[in-house]
């Protein structure tokens, strides 16, 4: 376990400024991952997130942020690969409405403790980077509380940093 938490910190740390709203989940084959997040900024974001496991190695995801203020919001389509139990790689794409943006990234996750499962995520896309680091907690069967920073920094010195927190139903 202290080899899990030194690896987030060293992501955490070696990455800051550049990850989905939604948290890293594991699903089973078929499985979906359905959730809103808060994420507490400036300016704030309202986020709703569907992901679905297609094949053992291959999930796809479909978010959809509210940034409050902001005329139009950030659509993600995005895939995962997964490598193992607890890394994969990213790459989707982003919609502000009058553009788009591809990014890539990557993601660890790992046991922290019983119900309880830390991930950081990191995407750099052509005029975004993304960083997030949370925490999973299993609530109850199928719904986790997910708690987490997010730091995202934008191409001409804009910044948007702030902690979230979600629900996410698993079925």
């Amino acid at each position: 376990m202290k080899k899990l938490l030194l690896t987030l910190a060293a992501v955490w740390v070696l990455c800051a400024g550049t990850a989905l709203a939604a948290p890293v989940n594991n699903l089973y084959v078929g499985g979906t991952a359905a959730g809103y997040m808060f994420q507490a900024a400036d300016p704030d974001a309202h986020t709703l997130y569907l992901e679905h496991q297609l094949f053992e190695k291959v999930a796809i995801g479909l978010q959809i942020s509210d940034v409050e203020g902001w005329s139009d919001t950030e659509n993600d389509l995005y895939g995962q690969l997964l490598f193992s139990d607890n890394f994969r790689g990213i790459v989707g794409v982003r919609d502000y409405g009058p553009e788009s943006d591809l990014y890539l990234g990557a993601a660890l996750n790992g046991e922290l403790a019983e119900d309880t499962e830390g991930y950081a995520s990191m995407i750099i896309g052509g005029d975004f980077d993304e960083f997030q680091v949370g925490i999973n907690y299993r609530i109850h069967y199928g719904v986790d509380l997910n708690v987490n920073y997010k730091s995202t920094s934008y191409d001409g010195g804009y910044d948007r940093n702030g902690f979230g927190l979600g629900l996410t139903f698993l079925f």
